[in-house]
């Protein structure tokens, strides 16, 4: 079963995109702090975690950098061919719920309430193609 969850604090301000079928992708930029036991220390791992639809709408809403988010979805592995003909691979979450603090959220950003923040995974999950990725 491919299920994971993270918790972790954006990187940067939530990035909105629109496919050319016109549905809406968020990227975000997850910071998780993880134990090191051989080098005795904290590290961060960065996770790219994107989601669709309405949850990507709202995502773009009321997150910021700096704010701790939770996220349950999925783990990827997408490869493309870039402009310069070079292969790469990318490992990314595709977030089907994902939640925050909303007393956390700034200026506008704050108005809502928990419900607002709940999403139907049917929804917000949309396994993506290539070309809606590569036009985002």
């Amino acid at each position: 079963m491919n299920q994971m969850q993270v918790s972790g604090n954006l990187g940067q301000d939530p990035e909105l995109q629109v496919t050319a079928s016109g549905t809406p992708v968020c990227k975000l930029s997850v910071a998780i702090r993880d134990w090191n036991s051989v080098a005795q220390k904290e590290e961060t791992i960065w996770l790219r975690v994107v989601v669709w639809k309405n949850l990507a709408e709202r995502a773009e809403k009321f997150l910021y950098k700096g704010m701790k988010v939770f996220a349950s979805g999925k783990l990827t592995i997408r490869r493309y061919t870039d402009k310069d003909g070079i292969d790469r691979t990318i490992t990314e979450m595709v977030a089907f719920d994902l939640d925050w603090d909303m007393k956390a959220s700034r200026g506008d950003r704050g108005t809502g309430n928990i419900e607002n923040a709940q999403h139907d995974a049917a929804d917000a999950f949309n396994p993506y193609t290539p070309e809606e990725l590569a036009n985002a």
